[in-house]
């Protein structure tokens, strides 16, 4: 159904009852039903309220009566204006009022969303009844009341404009930032801090524009931005100076640790500002009961945490804390003296601070749990103020008020896995106090009913998913109402020093002609000249003319026409004669003053050792006089070099036309490559632009100088020449020259080798084309470019025919590029720390594993065969499970695709050092075991190196032996070391009772003890030996029992992690038919979820009721509590199915036995972070 806007009024309107927030009218339509038939759409006339507010109310008749009520645009109000409010409809009947029909209704009544109401109202049937009682007229009482106090949401509007209506600024998410956007804000608010930041001086000249020194002074310029800036903004340097990537923005991050973060930074320069506004004091007591011993101890806070499940109110949470705790039982005080002695616990302040920050644990944080814990709902209360006096210590003697306003609530939103924060803030504004809600980017005003009362929390009437996305406060802030004039008085601009206004004014000015540049990037693009000189320093020794990327890119205009690009060359031209000219001026400068030196020092040497005195004073006046006339000489000179290179400037001016030079441009051909294409250096092409040369489409333009006067004939190509040395495996690029098409190329031999720098060498030359990558090919020299296909652009490679029979790794060009081709770029990263490079090196995809690692080793100074490489995984951007194996036969490249990695210019490769060589796999399997006794016991945690040639059946035996020995040898010396500490303990209170005791029971009972060994030896002749199975276990699931006959390869290709469990003398005589799994499992949002240790349980032969079989496995688990038993099937589809039965029944409709407890189970940690240890090694006997 639509509501059409224009439409026919009928009835009248009255006005019941009005006040300043609600009003209620009555509508009167007379013959309803002829109406009805005749307008399927029925609304009321216009009724006004305060002469701001306009009203319709519409009836919509179809099947089913629908009642909407439409609102206007108030008067005077802002174009993305909204209107809260509750409203209420009432069918009445005249004469029976239990006809009477009634619904209520809130919405935000918006430009966007001006009707609300009720589809479905009532039927023909009960509609006709109240018509005949009114004789024919429908009668309907509205009644609206405005909703003012409530959250007030225009911040929902796209034109809504904080800084306008709030005079503050937001800060946008990034990922899952929204708890560091809250904390920013609230102490961004505080403007003692905000004053402290200002006034430190930590901008350095010559500071990078994008990036910041420290997180301090990216905290200065986020303040600075907010309190200025006039539109929301990201705070992406901030982030960057965190030190957190992209993908931790999208991790969740504790609102405490950022601000414990923040602290620690700005501490370095503000530690007595932030002690002074955020630290307090508290003096705990242990007391013993039994013994006089006492310990005092002061700590200091920044924030307290308060459990949600214990109390009610905040209240109650201070006379927790400072009430007294009995350390009784288990919980025992540890004292130096006395041991483990019952004692009282007590907690009292000494002071508060000026801001205190209390956290409300709504989690209970537990990294051994399976699961996250389940948000904590119960309502928690917390007033508007609070006085602390009576919470201090009866020692503390102050005068001090400590009565607290409520200045911040920090909100979560949602259940434990996802949610978001956001923030209320009490301010001053305009001197009064008002609420303001900090959502994402958006400020919007609020109320003191939106930040107390509804996010006390509270558990919700249904338990379905939707209704656990509750909001509740997480974090409040209150601060001294006596200090609160000085902590939320507004920062001014003449508050901030002038230097840090101007830095970072420069900044916003680079900014926006940065912005700028972007905003026309458009109509530039970059391109790259090549001069002859740059192409040979460059001494690329790959494929192709050069390496373009080292020759840097100049940025021009898309119009540029070739006439000045042409200009452009020239002054480079020109650049670099000048260098030239100054290198070898200050070449000959330096070769003069060497053969003064040494004429001087020889003229010494000749003169008579025998002169006198009067002579040497004069020499030095002399030389005093001379040194003088040099100054002079010298400053002369100067001079004139100052006006020649005056004249030099203007006839270089006057003679830059005279410069001649070719332009060539590249060209991307079909095969990939880069090649010379044409010359465009005759005036037709002088006012061509960049864009209109296809060649340059979608590409970098790069352009060619050849430094010729003449133009190229059309009987000439223009083709560069590289010569490969075998000796030296390296090739070098000759240059690029005019080669005439109907002349042999072996012509052009003298000439190639005067340019490898051998023009007296004898030999003949092999000549080979460079087509593309993988594909050189020889050519004939006795042939002609035109025989030979050969244009411009062809690169033609040569090398002496002598090198065909040298000792070297490449004989030919073509060895070489096939080898080259397959060169990587390795970034290697530690596997612990997938974010920081270690190094980078090149790598050849042809060598072989053990090469990989000795290069690593060299750059990491670690044994090689210590070393294990793992590969990306390019999906999820993490390091692959499973590290690469040592297969000899295999080079790198072979390597890389068993493991699904494809082959890329650039790889990324993680190593970590291991606690055994790599050699030792030879012959032998790697092995993560963990042993657990009958009872279900975790008892030790190894890893082995086992030969793969062993069955289970060997290496239990040799398991039974060495790991059994050394573990009852532990436990007993550990059971040992306990007795002695207790008798120590015992001894010191009761010395002399103790020693006669002793005395007397070392008589009764040797006899005793003789007949007690008599006994145990019987006992242990009857007992039978034990028993081991090996089992693959993985997410706490049983998925196989390894037989006896499995060898240790076979078990090692299928897992590394094996458990090994003493097998009870129930399931000694029973076989893995006469067996079934057992497994803890929860459900949790996306499906079932196993956790724990699972075990065997054997079948029974008779029949067994499910309460037995309950009872059998909590003896087995020994727990007393009620646990619930599930049938879960997993093959198919997963399924449960409790099982309530009276007997079980074994059939096969089921995979495992599902137990659910009440009581959450501890989670299995991997074993690779539990064994750090060496492996046990076995050898064969």
């Amino acid at each position: 159904m639509s509501l059409k806007e224009e439409s026919v009024v009928f009835g009248e309107t009255t006005i019941l009852n009005q006040s300043t927030e609600k009003v209620s009218y009555q509508w009167k339509i007379v013959d309803f039903q002829e109406l009805s038939k005749k307008n399927t759409q029925i609304v009321s006339p216009t009724v006004t309220f305060q002469n701001k507010y306009k009203w319709q109310f519409i009836i919509l008749n179809a099947d089913v009566i629908s009642i909407f009520l439409r609102t206007y645009q108030p008067e005077n109000s802002k174009p993305y204006w909204q209107v809260y409010c509750t409203f209420k409809f009432s069918i009445i009947s005249e004469k029976d009022e239990q006809n009477n029909i009634s619904k209520t209704a809130h919405n935000f009544f918006s430009h966007k969303l001006q009707d609300w109401g009720f589809r479905s109202v009532t039927h023909e049937e009960q509609l006709n009844l109240i018509l005949e009682e009114n004789n024919g007229s429908l009668i309907i009482n509205f009644d609206i009341s405005l909703k003012k106090d409530l959250y007030y949401q225009t911040h929902l509007s796209l034109k809504y404009d904080s800084k306008v209506e709030t005079n503050m600024i937001g800060i946008k998410t990034t990922g899952t930032t929204f708890y560091m956007n809250s904390i920013l804000q609230m102490l961004f608010h505080i403007a003692p801090f905000r004053k402290k930041l200002y006034s430190l001086n930590l901008i350095k000249p010559n500071m990078s524009i994008n990036r910041f020194s420290n997180l301090t002074l990216a905290l200065q310029h986020l303040f600075y931005k907010l309190q200025f800036f006039h539109k929301s903004f990201k705070p992406k340097r901030f982030l960057e100076t965190v030190g957190w990537n992209k993908n931790e923005d999208y991790i969740q991050h504790e609102p405490q640790e950022f601000q414990h973060l923040i602290f620690e930074e700005v501490g370095e320069y503000l530690k007595d500002e932030i002690d002074d506004l955020f630290k307090g004091k508290v003096i705990t007591t242990i007391k013993c009961s039994d013994v006089d011993y006492q310990s005092t101890k002061e700590e200091e806070y920044y924030e307290l945490f308060y459990s949600v499940k214990e109390c009610s109110t905040l209240v109650d949470s201070f006379i927790q804390y400072i009430s007294p705790v009995y350390l009784v039982g288990d919980n025992k005080y540890k004292t130096e003296k006395f041991g483990l002695q019952d004692s009282v616990k007590t907690t009292k302040f000494l002071s508060f601070p000026s801001v205190l920050n209390i956290y409300l644990n709504r989690f209970d944080h537990d990294e051994q749990l399976d699961f996250e814990s389940p948000k904590v709902v119960d309502r928690y209360a917390f007033p508007e103020q609070i006085c602390l006096n009576d919470y201090l210590d009866s020692s503390v003697k102050t005068n001090v008020d400590y009565t607290y306003d409520l200045y911040a609530v920090l909100v979560h939103s949602g259940i434990e896995a996802t949610g978001y924060y956001y923030l209320f803030l009490n301010l001053l504004q305009d001197n009064k106090e008002k609420w303001f809600n900090f959502h994402d980017g958006r400020v919007t005003k609020s109320s003191i009913n939106q930040a107390l009362e509804r996010n006390y929390g509270g558990k919700p009437k249904s338990r379905t998913f939707v209704q656990r996305k509750i909001t509740s406060a997480y974090m409040l802030v209150y601060i001294r109402r006596c200090e609160k004039d000085k902590l939320l008085k507004p920062v001014e601009e003449c508050d901030i020093p002038k230097n840090l206004v101007k830095s970072f004014e420069q900044r916003g000015i680079e900014r926006k002609k940065r912005r700028e540049e972007k905003k026309q990037s458009y109509l530039y693009t970059k391109l790259r000249i090549a001069f002859p000189d740059q192409i040979k320093e460059i001494d690329h020794d790959g494929f192709g003319i050069t390496n373009w990327k080292k020759i840097k890119p100049i940025k021009v205009l898309k119009t540029l026409t070739i006439r000045e690009l042409k200009d452009i060359v020239k002054k480079q031209i020109i650049e670099k004669k000048k260098q030239k000219n100054n290198n070898e001026n200050e070449n000959e400068n330096e070769n003069e003053k060497k053969e003064n030196i040494k004429k001087s020092e020889s003229e010494n040497e000749n003169e008579n050792e025998n002169e006198n005195e009067n002579e040497k004073i004069k020499s030095e006046n002399n030389k005093e006089k001379e040194n003088e006339i040099e100054k002079k000489e010298d400053e002369k000179e100067k001079e004139e070099k100052e006006t020649e290179t005056e004249t030099e400037t203007e006839k270089e001016k006057e003679n830059c036309d005279d410069i001649n030079f070719n332009l060539w441009t590249l060209c991307k051909r079909q095969n990939q490559t880069r090649r010379f294409d044409k010359c465009i250096s005759s005036e037709k092409h002088n006012e061509r632009t960049l864009q209109s040369i296809p060649e340059f489409i979608g590409v970098l333009p790069i352009f060619y100088i050849e430094e010729f006067k003449t133009q190229p004939e059309r009987n000439i190509r223009f083709i560069t020449f590289k010569y490969y040395s075998a000796k030296q495996s390296k090739i070098r690029y000759l240059g690029t020259f005019r080669i005439q098409q109907n002349v042999k190329l072996k012509k052009n031999v003298p000439m190639l080798k005067m340019q490898m720098g051998l023009p007296n060498k004898k030999g003949k030359l092999l000549f080979f084309e460079e087509i593309r990558k993988g594909w050189i090919s020889p050519i004939n020299p006795n042939k002609t470019p035109r025989d030979l296909e050969l244009v411009t652009g062809d690169i033609v490679c040569v090398q002496f025919r002598r090198d065909l029979n040298r000792k070297c790794n490449f004989k030919t060009v073509g060895d070489y590029f096939s080898y080259k081709e397959q060169e990587v770029k390795i970034s290697l990263y530690h596997i612990e720390k997938p974010t920081k490079i270690v190094c980078k090196f090149f790598i050849n995809l042809s060598n072989t594993y053990d090469h990989l690692v000795k290069e690593i080793g060299k750059l990491l100074s670690v044994t090689p065969s210590y070393l294990r490489i793992y590969g990306l995984d390019t999906n999820a951007q993490l390091p692959l499970t499973e590290y690469f194996n040592r297969i000899p036969k295999l080079n790198l490249l072979q390597l890389l695709t068993q493991y699904g990695i494809r082959r890329r210019s650039k790889l990324v490769f993680f190593y970590r050092v291991a606690n055994f060589s790599i050699l030792q796999l030879i012959d032998k399997s790697y092995f993560e075991m963990e042993y657990l006794n009958a009872q279900g016991e975790i008892k030790q945690r190894k890893s082995f190196l086992i030969p793969k040639v062993f069955t289970v059946k060997q290496f239990l035996n040799h398991f039974e032996k060495i790991i059994l020995q050394n573990g009852n040898e532990k436990e007993n010396e550990n059971e040992i070391k306990k007795e002695k500490e207790n008798e120590k303990i015992k001894s010191e209170n009761n010395k002399e009772k103790e020693k006669e005791n002793e005395k007397e029971k070392d008589k009764e009972t040797e006899t005793e003890t003789e007949t007690e060994t008599k006994t145990e030896t019987e006992t242990e002749n009857e007992l039978p030996k034990k028993k081991f199975r090996i089992l693959k276990v993985v997410d706490s699931m049983i998925h196989q029992i390894y037989s006896n006959e499995h060898t240790m390869e076979q078990i090692r290709e299928d897992t590394k992690v094996i458990r090994i469990e003493e097998i009870p003398v129930v399931q000694y005589n029973k076989n893995i038919d006469q067996l079934f799994k057992v497994s803890y499992f929860t459900k949790g949002v996306f499906g079932i979820y196993f956790y724990g240790y699972p075990f065997l349980l054997s079948i029974l032969e008779s029949q067994e009721t499910v309460k037995e079989l309950k009872e059998r496995i909590k003896k087995r688990l020994r727990v007393k509590e009620q646990i619930d038993i599930y049938k879960v099937k997993i093959k198919t589809n997963t399924s449960i199915q409790l099982i309530d039965d009276m007997i079980f029944a074994w059939d096969n409709d089921f995979d495992v036995i599902g137990i659910k407890r009440r009581k959450r189970m501890l989670k299995n940690p991997p074993l690779s972070k539990l064994i750090s240890s060496k492996p046990i090694i076995i050898e064969k006997n």
